[in-house]
């Protein structure tokens, strides 16, 4: 921002007159040109000299704190690109502590029309913030940083706390292909989770019927969310969506709140399609690693995983891998034990016996897979990864084809 508009901008705000507005350009000028004060430097000192004119700073500079002179800015209107600093009312929905560093506090606050990130430097002064109190914030700086706009307090500005309460905004759903930089609420199901990286707590893609979202949690020491887990589907409220450097869209989770999702609003997630099944590609058994769910790894005759390292034993799954096609294109399909059991009746324990109870061991799965899908016309709920259909649930839309007989699940043999 010029000086030209921050003046326009303290004119507005001040009622300056001309022979202000002349006096702070000449100081401006001066300051800049004769003493070679860095431009961003001498603007600062510009504004902190009117304010403390004006009444609303003291004489080292730091905002005067109680009855504010200028009514509180509404969250939906601050804008970094017409203010270089507001007075705002929030109250605050979550909040770090840092132990150490220049930051103290930080977190996200809001009012009636929106939320927003802000933090503290050490030397702010501030009372003891706490989640569900509401906090004036005097002098907070406006900053934008990958997207978003968040505030900035530091020892010219100050805090107080106030009586009473802010009726936040309820849970506003924000789809995945809608997002924007800002604080938003999701509805979606967790498709990928890495809970085991070395840099964060959460490594994650996060999915509803119009999208997937990179995200992360990467405060290691953070205790995580309850029932986060991959294949959940959850809630989550102030999700900080930025941009990243190759343009693309991403989720900071650091002052989320994530609560899992009822079985009603699950099954609302993902995007409903009817194909029909024209081969099976694939159908076999999985070994998942008991920690973390990751498929392990042959090594020589051992199961190894990537994050965990060798395995003496493991979760077995049987995942069948089918090609779909919508009339135009072929798809690549994985179920997955429960789609398995929502498609067929076929729990993964019972699909298991099949293995054990054939002479053909796991080569049983395929024929009988095949036998069982192909030709059939399925509706099917699935996250789109890529390329790849990953189906939650499915049913079939026509009758099952009279020469294919019937199934024995106890031979594992058509009948």
């Amino acid at each position: 921002m010029s000086f030209e508009d921050v003046i326009e901008i303290q004119k507005e705000r001040f009622g300056l007159t001309d022979s202000e507005v002349k006096r702070y350009t000449d100081r401006y000028t001066r300051l800049t040109e004769e003493f070679a004060v860095p431009a961003e430097e001498a603007l600062r000192t510009i504004i902190t000299e009117i304010e403390k004119n004006k009444g609303i700073a003291d004489a080292d500079g730091r905002r005067v704190i109680g009855n504010p002179i200028f009514p509180a800015i509404p969250v939906a209107s601050l804008n970094p690109f017409v203010m270089t600093d507001a007075d705002v009312c929030i109250k605050v929905v979550s909040l770090k502590h840092h132990d150490s560093g220049k930051l103290a506090r930080s977190g996200v606050g809001g009012d009636e029309t929106g939320y927003i990130k802000f933090a503290l430097t050490s030397g702010t002064r501030s009372p003891d913030l706490k989640v569900g109190s509401v906090y004036q914030f005097y002098g907070a700086l406006l900053s934008e940083f990958n997207g978003s706009v968040s505030l900035l307090l530091n020892k010219l500005s100050a805090v107080e706390q106030l009586d009473g309460d802010i009726d936040l905004p309820a849970f506003r759903r924000t789809m995945v292909r809608d997002l924007t930089p800002g604080i938003h609420d999701l509805l979606v199901k967790v498709i990928r989770l890495n809970a085991q990286h070395e840099k964060a707590r959460y490594i994650t893609t996060l999915a509803d019927e119009s999208g997937q979202v990179f995200a992360a949690l990467w405060d290691r020491q953070h205790p995580g969310f309850p029932g986060f887990v991959e294949g959940a589907t959850v809630y989550v409220r102030h999700a900080l969506c930025n941009v990243r450097q190759d343009g693309s869209i991403s989720l900071d989770l650091q002052f989320a709140q994530v609560d899992t999702s009822d079985a009603e609003v699950a099954e609302q997630t993902g995007v409903q399609v009817e194909m029909d099944v024209t081969g099976i590609k694939a159908a076999e058994i999985v070994h998942r690693c008991p920690e973390c769910r990751k498929i392990l790894k042959r090594d020589g005759m051992s199961l190894s995983c990537d994050v965990h390292g060798p395995k003496e034993s493991s979760v077995e799954e049987v995942r069948v891998k089918l090609r779909l096609d919508d009339g135009k294109d072929t798809h690549v399909a994985f179920l997955g034990p429960i789609a398995i059991e929502s498609l067929l009746g076929l729990s993964n324990d019972e699909a298991l016996g099949l293995c054990t109870k054939s002479p053909l061991k796991e080569s049983v799965l395929e024929p009988y897979f095949h036998q069982a899908l192909f030709g059939r016309k399925v509706s099917i709920r699935c996250d789109i990864i890529g390329d790849l259909l990953m189906v939650q649930s499915g049913s079939f839309v026509n009758p099952q084809p009279a020469q294919q007989g019937q199934i024995s699940i106890q031979e594992g043999v058509s009948a």
